[in-house]
């Protein structure tokens, strides 16, 4: 497949968008007249060449195609080079140009102990490749360390655009074994290991349906139904094959499996947001999974009690509750469990960034630790791809987008090997909020780049039919519309409404903000009061924030 990359001053973008304002750019190596080795590479000319042109978006040519007539180079003039290889790439511009050392500054430097940076003076054209004239000539002077920051930069944001471009890898598909070949014990292992280490859901399913015709005695066959139907948000006879499993586990006498039951039925409840009977299930089956000393499900529900203290915002909370589940899942030594917990433990120190700035040093460091450690022990590539994303976004909080996208990119890759269209959705997502972020500091150029990111996922997004994503793409697309087009962004908030976006508040509160810009009171008021409502025992942050907005509408009106 063909493969380009789009930057705009070191921005990507799709090639389906916008295609009339794209100018296909040839970058040609610099001549380097200086002794520094990072000069030669490709991504110095194409680092300070796209940072420094003014002429649009740029369709920078792969370079594979320009080694084949970098030879030319050395033979022909600019124009002749223009005319010749430039359009043999099917180039609108060439650009070339030579690096060479700064004049020194002979004044004293007063700085003892540190000499000052090492120069270089970069003279550069855009030579328009249908009239061999140089359109466009540039001298920019600039320190080494810039070029060694950004090739590296140029070269992460090329393997990033290179996915817009990418289709998941589709895996061999090996016919399953006709359904009397397996034992019940048999089928249920194969789908075990469909939904633990492929993250296949479909297939799992399929193995455990199978399984239970070959025979019905076993409740932990209904119980692995049940989670994969919540990792499909199938709710189909959910209470049924619960039900069936809490029978079969309570005959059996095993207290640790009647404790799993109701923490897949409080899970059942928290995806549907209903905390409060969540939190009752989770602590029944506390109780029942300390009566029958099993670590595992101890663990489990503490870490399932953390997560649910984390969506409250009770981040001190959840931490007590995963030191207690990463506590025991230690010494149970539970490799499925241990990964999850300490992801979830980095997650939490992520969030308490978000509010709490002054936490930045700690904070920050034990999430990396915990991440680090998760990805260490995991044997889960679906897992490792959640927790690469779960790192992006604590160096997204750092403002670090850089390393951020390289653990998208990372999380895009593992998801892509599997063939998870989930993983690969979600880099996609994050990737698009990494660009977002860029927005706020260079501009408006890469929100486009982001909006192509989120479309990227949304496509993906329906081919595997997730409204949770859905509703998180929807989310991100408002987001970035809200400088661009208020009516567009309005339009993919209450997308994101109607998918049930689990932040649904903050969702509400944005839209009240645009509404207030169009000047529509009304609407406005109308959802700062259900903000009111809903947040007033769940988010004190936001429940003071629409208060505050409430009264100014009101004012307004």
């Amino acid at each position: 497949m063909k493969k380009t990359i789009l930057i705009l001053s070191l921005c990507l973008f799709s090639t389906v968008a916008f295609a009339s304002d794209i100018r296909k750019v040839a970058v040609f190596k610099f001549h380097n007249l200086t002794k520094n080795k990072v000069l030669k590479s490709f991504s110095a000319a194409e680092a300070i060449a796209v940072s420094s042109l003014d002429i649009g978006l740029l369709e920078i040519m792969p370079r594979e195609k320009l080694k084949n007539v970098l030879w030319m180079k050395w033979f022909l003039s600019d124009k002749l080079l223009a005319r010749i290889a430039g359009k043999k790439l099917k180039a609108e511009y060439i650009v070339t140009g030579t690096f060479k050392d700064a004049p020194k500054d002979n004044s004293p430097n007063y700085n003892f102990g540190n000499e000052p940076e090492e120069k270089v003076l970069c003279s550069f054209k855009l030579i328009n490749v249908q009239t061999g004239v140089a359109e466009m000539k540039r001298n920019v002077e600039t320190g080494i360390s810039w070029f060694i920051e950004n090739a590296d930069r140029i070269d992460l944001q090329r393997k990033i655009a290179e996915t817009l471009n990418n289709t998941i890898e589709e895996k061999n598909v090996t016919a399953e074994p006709d359904i009397r070949e397996l034992s019940a014990e048999e089928w249920y292992l194969r789908g075990k290991n469909y939904f633990y280490n492929q993250a296949e859901y479909d297939k799992a399913e399929k193995c455990y349906k199978n399984s239970i015709l070959k025979s019905n005695d076993n409740p932990d066959v209904y119980l692995d139904l049940v989670r994969t139907r919540l990792k499909r948000r199938n709710y189909s006879q959910i209470f049924k094959n619960i039900k069936t499993a809490l029978e079969l586990y309570e005959m059996k006498g095993m207290e640790g499996g009647v404790a799993e039951s109701y923490i897949c039925l409080g899970n059942y409840y928290l995806d549907l947001n209903d905390i409060g009977k969540a939190s009752e299930l989770y602590k029944d089956a506390l109780a029942r999974a300390v009566k029958g000393k099993d670590d595992t499900a101890i663990a489990r529900v503490n870490n399932n009690l953390g997560f649910l203290k984390s969506k409250q915002n009770n981040i001190q909370e959840a931490l007590s509750y995963y030191e207690k589940a990463l506590a025991i899942a230690t010494q149970c030594d539970n490799k499925y469990l241990l990964p999850l917990v300490h992801s979830n433990i980095a997650v939490a120190h992520t969030d308490w960034l978000k509010v709490d700035p002054w936490r930045r040093g700690p904070s920050s460091a034990r999430a990396e630790e915990h991440f680090k450690s998760a990805l260490k022990i995991s044997q889960n590539i679906s897992n490792m791809g959640n927790t690469y994303i779960d790192l992006g976004n604590l160096h997204l909080t750092m403002n670090d987008s850089n390393s951020g996208l390289d653990c998208y990119y990372k999380a895009f890759q593992a998801g892509n090997s599997i063939g998870d269209k989930g993983i690969v959705t979600k880099a996609y997502i994050n990737m698009g909020r990494a660009f977002a972020s860029m927005a706020n500091v260079f501009g408006q150029k890469y929100t486009d780049t982001a909006i192509c990111f989120y479309n990227k996922a949304l496509g993906l997004c329906q081919q595997i039919n997730s409204d949770d994503l859905s509703g998180v793409i929807y989310a991100n697309l408002g987001h970035a519309y809200e400088t661009k087009d208020i009516d567009m962004a309005i339009k993919y908030y209450e997308l994101a409404l109607k998918a049930g976006s689990s932040n649904s508040m903050a969702l509400k509160y944005a839209l009240a903000g645009l509404y207030k810009k169009k000047e529509n009171y009304n609407k406005a008021e109308e959802l700062l009061l259900e903000v009111v409502k809903t947040a007033k025992d769940i988010n004190e942050r936001l429940f003071n924030q629409a208060q505050a907005e409430l009264r100014l509408i009101r004012i307004l009106k």
